[in-house]
């Protein structure tokens, strides 16, 4: 999974590793994107498969698109919201 705002056009595009070269590389093959999602993503592993964590610029919240479905073939649902009630730090 690779989401970047600046780069990608912000939106987040999937890659499946086919297998390792030589040198411990991965080979990578590109999935399609994920619409809709946007901001700092991240990867929360479940098992074989794994879901997608949002933390939207400038709002008190975080996005959860929950995998439904198999390993090797992603679908994401729409967005369960978590409310924050805290204060951004910046550093």
């Amino acid at each position: 999974m690779s989401a970047w705002d600046a780069c990608y056009g912000a939106r987040v595009r999937l890659f499946r590793e086919t297998r390792k070269l030589a040198d411990g590389t991965p080979s990578l093959v590109y999935r399609g994107a994920v619409e809709g999602v946007s901001g700092l993503v991240r990867v929360v592993p479940d098992g074989d498969i794994f879901h997608l964590l949002s933390t939207p610029r400038s709002r008190r919240s975080f996005a959860l698109y929950v995998n439904v479905g198999v390993p090797g073939a992603p679908r994401f649902t729409a967005p369960v919201t978590l409310e924050l009630e805290v204060d951004w730090l910046q550093h």
